[in-house]
């Protein structure tokens, strides 16, 4: 398995400058179809302090001999969910536990609602993933807030803190706006109660580790989208202007052994100037579910800021806005 990461001494993804190594080869096992192996890599902003520290995560299942290739510390990450390659979902048997790695992600249990999320990259059974909705142990890095009509639906409280990415759902079913926000990511989702998904055997949820396994803990019908640029990008993690630039955008779900509403539509636009001015990103779908986008920046420079919508046969929907997702060069 051979790691291709960047390597800069400028501002790369959100602004953070990196100095590493360029490419690394790993020799990675046992090669077996029962194990679940999670490969990382660990971005430290400051050597000396260790300060900054945040790990990605990829998730394989290493069932034959394989000479691979992945890139790290990509741009860019958007909330989202773990996910892994359909090797991966054939060990989510009843009785399975595939550990803290495979977690699902904005759940219901009851009448409690877990917005957490983790922020990833890549295609599908390809994708990266970090923890960085954390900013510290006490503190979240992205401002989560949930509406129902219009009227926001405070925290709730539990173990003293009102901190955690916790609600209680008033009764019956509803119609419910999540909205995540920080200086990068911009996110409204919209979705319909009660979730109907059944869980996938053996995957984590933070309301059952808090509340128990009594009730049954279900992925809301939250759509996510992910972005890869694949080779487009250097080592900088620029893309270089002036030409058709030719790339993938995944909506997807957070795993569940039941299926969830099918995608209807994506749309996607592009700004060169944070935001001021979008244009349209042509996008077409494949047989795979995600799409191809083709855009075309002329001779700007700086960087680019990345508008997606993406909704299902259901009405449930997100909008998003990854502010200086990539640079331009």
């Amino acid at each position: 398995m051979d790691d291709v990461l960047p390597l800069a001494s400028q501002p790369s993804e959100w602004g953070v400058p990196r100095l590493t190594l360029q490419e690394r080869r790993d020799w990675v096992g046992p090669l077996d179809p029962e194990v679940l192996s999670s490969h990382g890599m660990w971005e430290i902003a400051d050597p000396l302090s260790q300060a900054g520290i945040q790990p990605q995560w990829a998730l394989e299942v290493l069932d034959k001999p394989i000479r691979t290739r992945q890139s790290w510390l990509t741009a860019p990450f958007t909330p989202g969910a773990a996910t892994g390659p359909q090797s991966l979902y054939k060990l989510a048997k009843p009785g399975a536990n595939l550990g803290f790695s495979l977690r699902c992600m904005i759940c219901i249990q009851g009448d409690s609602l877990w917005a957490e999320f983790e922020l990833s990259n890549g295609s599908p059974g390809a994708r990266q993933y970090n923890a960085d909705y954390w900013a510290s142990p006490f503190e979240p890095g992205i401002d989560v807030r949930l509406y129902r009509d219009g009227k926001q639906i405070p925290r709730t409280p539990y173990g003293g803190t009102d901190i955690l990415p916790l609600f209680t759902l008033p009764e019956g079913p509803g119609s419910y706006r999540l909205t995540a926000k920080n200086a990068q990511h911009d996110t409204e989702w919209t979705f319909t109660t009660p979730a109907a998904a059944d869980p996938l055997p053996g995957s984590f949820c933070t309301l059952e580790a808090m509340y128990g396994t009594a009730k049954p803990c279900r992925p809301a019908p939250v759509v996510f989208v992910s972005y890869d640029l694949g080779d487009t990008l250097d080592a900088r993690n620029s893309v270089r202007s002036g030409r058709t630039h030719t790339f993938t955008v995944s909506p997807y779900r957070s795993p569940s052994r039941s299926k969830m509403p099918d995608i209807a539509g994506l749309r996607l636009w592009a700004s060169t100037d944070d935001g001021a001015t979008y244009n349209p990103v042509d996008v077409k779908q494949e047989r795979d579910g995600t799409y191809t986008a083709r855009a075309r920046y002329g001779a700007a420079k700086g960087t680019v800021t990345l508008k997606v919508e993406a909704w299902d046969k259901a009405g449930n929907s997100i909008k998003q806005t990854s502010v200086r997702a990539f640079s331009l060069k």
